[in-house]
C-alpha cells in the first residue's frame, strides 16, 4: 500500500481563476503579480505564474484568490516549467 505524502484534498478551481500575489507581507495588499490558481486545497493552492524569480521558497507573502480576502502565505516550493514560467505552492498561514 503507498502512503499519500498530501493531507488535504487538492481540487480544481473554476476555469479562468486568478490569483494576485503579494511578495510583502507589511502595508497594505498590493497586487503586485497575476497568477492562475492550478490547484486548491484546505491549506493551500499551486499556481502558475510569469516572471517571478524574486519569490524564493521558505518566503512568507500574501495571496488573494479570486474575490476572497488577502491571506498570509509561504512559498512551499517551486519549478521553472521554461524559461519565465513557474509554478509555485503555496501553504496558508491564516
Amino acid at each position: 500500500m503507498t502512503q499519500q505524502k498530501r493531507k488535504h484534498i487538492r481540487f480544481k478551481p473554476d476555469p479562468g481563476t486568478i490569483a494576485w500575489v503579494d511578495s510583502t507581507t507589511e502595508g497594505s495588499f498590493t497586487r503586485e503579480l497575476p497568477a492562475l490558481v492550478r490547484q486548491e486545497s484546505a491549506k493551500g493552492a499551486g499556481l502558475v505564474l510569469l516572471d517571478a524569480p524574486h519569490l524564493q521558497v521558505g518566503q512568507a507573502c500574501r495571496i488573494q484568490i479570486g474575490n476572497l480576502e488577502p491571506l498570509r502565505a509561504a512559498i512551499r516550493w517551486n519549478k521553472v516549467l521554461e524559461p519565465g514560467v513557474w509554478t509555485l505552492g503555496l501553504e496558508y498561514l491564516e
